[in-house]
């Protein structure tokens, strides 16, 4: 009889562990299913522009951007061989414009002698900056080396002079060599809100073992990378920013977005749900 009742005693116990598991996982699904249903709004950047719809890193481009109600826009700098800080994503010019050769080896008077795709001209950082205006997020890609103390000049003139603020602005690179360089930038206590972006792409995702994302302010990564569960787990739970690019069509997006803060887009069509 006693062992009966032991049995029954173990029957019960056992019993009650699984319940009480039970009761675990369906607070967890619970838990999870209300994160994936609340919706966060998305800052939405256009990429280069808008360069799915009109030529890249031109004002045509930008006032596109501005006029769909984005909330700002990204754009590549580079130097030319007079040393101006020139709105252009290649290093050469021969896909963008009417000409050959590289950006560096032209002096800024060449330069504006060009046209982009459809007739848009290369400008100066500071002519784009006009266009944006001081009410858009501007992230400044460096695409290289001995730059960013002159992009960081012309950041200082238009938060002195034009109503910018600092916590606008995104440095972004690739580089590592680069982004030393735009850290040094913020030793200086005025520009502390200015922001710092770490890009990540198929060259380089490699890095993104190291772990390093606390150092940033945000990262911005190519959203086919994030394809693997492991890297957006990753950077969703890090106390970072989270931005994607390579978003040819809003609804290309293909990553769970509550892990998102910001989206890169080549085009935008008002009246999209964020």
């Amino acid at each position: 009889m006693s062992l009966n009742i032991l049995k029954l005693t173990q029957f019960q116990e056992k019993s009650n562990l699984f319940f009480k598991a039970g009761i675990r996982v369906r607070m967890g699904l619970c838990l999870i299913l209300e994160r994936l249903s609340k919706k966060v709004k998305k800052l939405i950047i256009g990429h280069r522009g808008l360069k799915g719809m009109i030529a890249e890193n031109t004002a045509e481009s930008f006032k596109k951007a501005k006029e769909l109600g984005l909330d700002g826009v990204e754009l590549d700098v580079r130097k030319s061989a007079d040393g101006e800080v020139v709105v252009f994503h290649d290093k050469r010019l021969d896909r963008m414009t009417n000409a050959r050769g590289l950006v560096r080896k032209k002096t800024l008077a060449e330069l504006r002698c060009l046209r982009i795709g459809g007739g848009g001209k290369i400008m100066t950082l500071a002519e784009a900056l006009q266009i944006i205006g001081p009410k858009m997020i501007v992230d400044v890609e460096i695409k290289e080396e001995g730059l960013a103390e002159k992009v960081g000049q012309i950041v200082d003139k238009f938060v002195k002079n034009n109503g910018f603020v600092y916590s606008n602005f995104v440095l972004s690179s690739s580089s590592n060599k680069v982004l030393r360089e735009i850290f040094s930038l913020k030793q200086l206590k005025t520009r502390a809100r200015m922001r710092i972006g770490k890009i990540f792409r198929w060259r380089n995702a490699w890095e993104l073992l190291k772990n390093d994302f606390a150092k940033y302010d945000l990262v911005v990564v190519n959203q086919y990378i994030l394809l693997k569960r492991y890297w957006l787990k990753k950077l969703g739970k890090s106390n970072v920013d989270l931005w994607i690019y390579q978003i040819r069509n809003p609804e290309e997006i293909v990553v769970n977005d509550n892990y998102l803060q910001g989206l890169i887009v080549d085009s935008w069509e008002s009246g999209i749900e964020r």
